[in-house]
């Protein structure tokens, strides 16, 4: 077991520490049968430093994107999830500086994406 984690009264938990690649997951329950699941789940994490503009600076921004994968059907089928930008944090954001007046500019216009999609394979 890599890491494991008990649900609240609400059954809400959190898993720390889990790096991208293929799990097993296995949900138990005091009285009832464990069940155990195959899925792969990718975290990606970018960064873009600050930089100088003629106008002003851009600053810096980040993306943690997460993506999950469960073959279903005797592996005949795909479920996919994808979450872009799960802490809204890939906007663009400008700091403008001209001699009367200094403004932010911030545009987080569609960076926040959810996809959940399905697979048959013939």
């Amino acid at each position: 077991m890599i890491t494991g984690s008990l649900s609240d009264e609400e059954g809400r938990f959190t898993l720390e520490g889990i790096a991208s690649g293929n799990y097993e997951v296995v949900c138990s329950f005091v009285g009832y049968q464990s069940s155990t699941k195959k899925i792969q789940i990718q975290l990606t994490a970018i960064y873009l430093a600050p930089k100088n503009t003629p106008q002003g600076r851009q600053l810096s921004r980040s993306s943690i994107d997460l993506g999950v994968k469960k073959n279903i059907w005797k592996n005949k089928g795909e479920l996919t999830f994808s979450f872009s930008d799960i802490f809204n944090t890939f906007g663009i954001r400008e700091e403008i500086t001209e001699k009367d007046f200094t403004a932010l500019y911030e545009n987080y216009f569609e960076t926040q994406v959810v996809r959940v999609g399905m697979k048959w394979k013939w």
